[in-house]
Formats: structure tokens, sequence, C-alpha cells
């Protein structure tokens, strides 16, 4: 089990490179934190505020993103594999070239992972890598 790190302001914090594998980050503050490479294995983000954060190739598989607002997420070339984002906003969010798929029973309704890129209703597609 990891650290507790519920309702904690993180908010543009550098979190690249991080070990945050079974943290609990439910009701966090993340918005445009970097956590790019960190590993966040069986993580709990429940209603997190993770807009703008980004999550290039982060280890995210067995996570929970429950009602978690992933607005304008970075996710390129991260691995999603068996995640949970049940009622979460990926709005916007860039998701290409992931490393796994999260499973279609547990993300929302609008959208699906095709060929290893989230896509739905309202995809980002940034100008630059």
């Amino acid at each position: 089990m990891g650290a507790d790190l519920s309702y904690a302001n993180l908010a543009g914090a550098d979190l690249s490179n991080t070990i945050l594998t079974g943290a609990t980050l439910d009701k966090a503050m993340l918005s445009g934190a970097d956590m790019t490479n960190s590993v966040a294995v069986g993580t709990t983000f429940y209603d997190a505020e993770m807009n703008f954060v980004i999550l290039r190739n982060a280890d995210l598989s067995y996570s929970e993103f429950i009602a978690a607002d992933l607005t304008n997420a970075d996710l390129r070339n991260s691995n999603l594999m068996g995640s949970v984002q049940v009622w979460a906003d990926l709005n916007f969010s860039y998701g290409i070239n992931l490393d796994n798929c999260p499973p279609k029973k547990f993300s929302p309704d609008d959208w699906v992972c095709l060929n290893n890129n989230l896509v739905g209703p309202f995809i980002a597609y940034p100008l630059s890598h």
C-alpha cells in the first residue's frame, strides 16, 4: 500500500519520474502537474482534479480515475492497461500511442481506444509534440 495523498494540493508540481505505486490521491489537486515517466500502478485518483496534467510515458496500469477530471490531459505513450475511468472527464485529452488501452467496460461511454489511441467526442490535437 502506498502513501495517502488524498486532498493534497500538487497543482503544477514536478512529479516526473516519481514512484506513486498504490498511492491514494483521492480528491487531490493535480492540475498542471508534470507526471512524465512516473509509475502509478494501482493508484487511486477518485474525483481528482487533473486537468492539464502531463502523464507522458507514465505507467498508470490498474489505476482508478473514477470521476476524475482529466480534461486537456496529456496521456501520450502512457500505459492504461486495466485502468478504470468510469465517469471520468477525458474531454480534450491527448491519448495517442498508448502502451496499452484501458478496458472498454471501464471507460467513459463515449470513448474508445482504437489502435492504442483514445478517441472520443472532444479530442485534442496539439500542434507540437
